[in-house]
């Protein structure tokens, strides 16, 4: 039976041959096997192609620049924040100082003007001259008062010691002559005496002697002159009256004479006192006119704000020169940084497009 059954299979027309796009069966059967393989060739083929080679040696090239083209940004960013920050820094640097010259200057005008005072020198010599001042006003004042209460105490004792004389030479008469009104000229003794002696000291037993005389009894004088003892009585108490009236004088002319010499050294005191306060009078105004030391300081203080003011113009010119450098530095920096941008931008489209083309079917 078995030949039977496969019988028609060998007698089956030779002229029969399978289509062109028909499977092979052997293949198909081997497809498993076979297809590992056929794919691990076609990896080495590639690898083996000139044009994958350079196209994969571009496609790097690329990654390289791009990473390249985001370094240098990177670093580009930093440099322009560093130009930014150097030209602010030196602007607010140069307001700074352009404020500080100003004030520099306005302080240099004030010295100039006088408006500002460094040293007390000016108040010190303006009180030292006021006080001076002061003191000669009080020389004279004291002067002037000692000066009238001399002359009221000349006048006076000028006049007392005329009364004195006026009572004197009365009184030597009367004792002399006897004569009617020698009462009289005792009791203007006595008057006097009496009025003098309440301004100058008296010893006590010549106030109760006086205090006696102007006691006695007035009479008629003819009656009593005729009495030989009223007469000697009257003698010795007139006596006695001019001893008084002498001694007074006395006292009163050495009164006079020490207080015209008291007067006369106070007066000279005075007069070298006033002088040598006059003399520090005038010193300490020419001293406040000159300020001397008040000059000295202000010249100190202007030199050394000028130069710190000479200083600060040369900082602002040179931070001013600064910002001229890094602004062109940087502008210079920035158009190198576009051109080589926009050259590595140029040379990755075309290593794009060289790619491109290298993977494409035509290349293949």
């Amino acid at each position: 039976h078995k030949g039977v059954a496969w019988k028609p299979l060998l007698h089956a027309p030779l002229h029969y041959q399978r289509p062109p796009d028909a499977p092979n069966p052997t293949t198909m059967k081997l497809g498993l096997a076979v297809l590992p393989v056929v794919v691990t060739g076609e990896a080495l083929r590639l690898q083996a192609n000139p044009v994958s080679k350079v196209a994969q040696m571009l496609s790097d090239f690329a990654k390289k620049l791009e990473l390249e083209a985001k370094a240098e940004q990177k670093a580009y960013n930093k440099f322009e924040c560093w130009c930014n920050t150097v030209v602010k820094s030196k602007q607010e640097a140069i307001a700074k100082n352009n404020l500080k010259i100003t004030a520099g200057e306005n302080y240099i005008k004030e010295l100039d003007s006088g408006r500002v005072e460094l040293t007390d020198e000016r108040t010190r010599a303006e009180s030292e001259v006021q006080d001076l001042k002061e003191q000669i006003l009080k020389l004279d004042r004291d002067h002037k008062r000692d000066e009238a209460s001399f002359n009221k105490t000349k006048e006076e004792t000028t006049q007392a010691i005329d009364a004195l004389d006026r009572a004197i030479e009365k009184l030597d008469g009367a004792i002399e002559g006897h004569e009617e009104g020698s009462l009289a000229a005792v009791d203007h003794a006595l008057g006097v005496v009496q009025a003098l002696g309440e301004k100058d000291s008296l010893r006590v037993q010549d106030r109760r002697f006086l205090a006696s005389v102007a006691q006695a009894p007035a009479g008629d004088y003819k009656k009593l002159n005729r009495k030989a003892g009223f007469q000697e009585d009257y003698k010795a108490r007139s006596q006695k009256i001019r001893a008084l009236l002498n001694q007074m004088k006395t006292d009163f002319e050495k009164h006079r004479t020490d207080a015209t010499a008291e007067f006369d050294k106070a007066t000279t005191d005075y007069d070298n006192l006033r002088s040598a306060r006059k003399t520090e009078l005038t010193s300490a105004v020419s001293e406040k006119n000159s300020e001397a030391t008040e000059t000295a300081a202000r010249t100190t203080a202007k030199t050394e704000t000028q130069d710190e003011v000479d200083d600060l113009e040369q900082e602002v010119t040179d931070d001013e020169q600064t910002i001229t450098d890094t602004k062109q530095t940087c502008s210079d920096k920035k158009t190198e940084f576009q051109d080589r941008k926009k050259n590595r931008r140029d040379e990755i489209a075309s290593v794009g497009e060289a790619i491109a083309i290298l993977r494409s079917g035509d290349a293949r």
